[in-house]
């Protein structure tokens, strides 16, 4: 297996998107079509390539020994993560929170999606409760706890790893 992580030039701890690049960037290198740029025979580029490609599928195929602190977290918790919670507001269309993670996700009627950290539950649930989810927002969460504006919605996942592993 460390074999495997050796051709791709990755750890175990290495995230899934940073396997997939280093798997892009390997194959890249020593593609056959790019073997006189790389000084290789073609026969040779093309056997590094299949050992690359064999590597990342082994890899891929057996991801759970590989995930990194966060993606450990992240799956072990899975069960506990709140729903998306539609909410009744003028300017706030639904919320997501991460009991265990402690990352609020807002999702805003203009179209503003941010995540929040280190929320602890109590403010989740006076948001949740609240009669002006955007009074609540502004007076307790904005301008209190560290936030990242996210362009897609699934840039989540990287922000929420950033902050889990910095603890």
């Amino acid at each position: 297996m460390t074999d495997y992580f050796k051709i791709l030039n990755i750890s175990p701890t290495n995230s899934f998107e940073e396997i997939k690049k280093a798997y892009r960037d390997q194959v890249f290198k020593s593609h056959p079509d790019r073997a006189k740029i790389n000084n290789l025979n073609f026969d040779e580029a093309n056997k590094i390539t299949q050992n690359i490609i064999a590597a990342y599928q082994y890899i891929i195929a057996n991801f759970d020994i590989c995930r990194n602190s966060f993606e450990k977290a992240a799956s072990s918790y899975s069960v506990e993560w709140e729903e998306r919670t539609k909410v009744n507001s003028s300017n706030v269309d639904w919320v997501e929170y991460y009991a265990k993670l402690r990352i609020l996700i807002v999702a805003f009627k203009s179209g503003g999606i941010y995540l929040y950290e280190q929320l602890p539950i109590n403010i989740y649930n006076g948001l949740i409760n609240a009669s002006s989810k955007g009074k609540y927002m502004r007076q307790y969460i904005s301008y209190s706890f560290k936030y990242h504006k996210l362009e897609t919605y699934d840039e989540w996942y990287s922000y929420a790893k950033k902050s889990y592993d910095s603890k």
